[in-house]
């Protein structure tokens, strides 16, 4: 992993004008201080040249301000979902509470836990092997998965009730990138305000998702079954959902952000060599 970071950084010196989107940048920078010092260094000072980080979650801008001295070169994006692609679909649900996932962050214990205290709802878990080789105990009533295509996901998400997305306390996943694409096609989300989710984003409990915090059984449970009892809210919940991606979150709009900072980049970048 550290020669990876190495290497990306690199060769990102900026000879020319650079936008950088970073993903989990934190973190990453966390273990090459811890086991590469100099090399640490060298990559803040690198950073620091380059014209502008663009990150996707106000959390990661707040620290690469706070904790590495990144400043005044950082932007904070919110990502888009193609609303278009990703949309309600007129399938059956075959399943009560669906996760997707593979990133290290996922908490799927706590998941199977949910599982075991409500034997009669069904729960589905598409991640990779790797993960799923890492459950144990699954219950009978949680069918895992692996290795599904994201041509895929869009029909999976279609086909859960309610999506569950918990993830352990970290500082870069809050499953958004699952989270955005459920809000698109119209479910009702039980998440967690984590990594991108703690700020930034339009999201609002109650309204457009359910959180509940981290690690906590208790909550995680009762999301579920407030959301199982009742219909009418969980549609409720699900339809702002889908308001609020396509009137504040679509890819298109996105992309038009990232077009206006990468020419903004350029011409600044141009002005200055004048």
């Amino acid at each position: 992993m550290l020669a990876i970071i190495y290497w990306q950084i690199f060769f990102l010196l900026p000879r020319r004008p650079t936008v950088f989107i970073p993903m989990g940048l934190p973190e990453k920078l966390k273990i090459l201080k811890q086991y590469r010092p100099w090399l640490h260094r060298f990559v803040i000072d690198s950073l620091k040249k380059i014209d502008c980080i663009v990150c996707v979650s106000k959390l990661e801008e707040r620290l690469l301000n706070n904790e590495f001295g990144i400043i005044g070169n950082t932007l904070f994006v919110a990502a888009g979902v193609d609303s278009n692609y990703f949309k309600p679909m007129a399938v059956d649900e075959d399943v009560d509470v669906l996760s997707i996932g593979a990133d290290i962050h996922r908490d799927f214990e706590l998941l199977l836990n949910s599982a075991r205290n409500y034997p009669d709802l069904s729960f589905r878990i598409i991640t990779t092997k790797n993960t799923a080789d890492l459950l144990k105990d699954v219950p009978v009533n949680v069918e895992i998965i692996t290795d599904v295509s994201m041509r895929e996901i869009r029909k999976h998400i279609a086909r859960g009730r309610i999506l569950a997305l918990p993830v352990i306390p970290n500082s870069y996943s809050g499953a958004t990138t699952v989270l955005l694409q459920a809000m698109a096609m119209g479910k009702a989300v039980i998440a967690n305000k984590e990594g991108a989710n703690v700020e930034g984003y339009p999201f609002r409990h109650s309204e457009n998702l359910l959180f509940v915090r981290s690690l906590v059984q208790d909550e995680l449970d009762q999301a579920i079954l407030t959301l199982m009892k009742n219909k009418k809210l969980r549609m409720k919940i699900g339809e702002d959902a889908r308001d609020t991606v396509v009137k504040e979150l679509d890819l298109v709009e996105f992309h038009e952000k990232l077009l206006s900072i990468i020419k903004t980049t350029y011409y600044q970048r141009w002005q200055r060599q004048l």
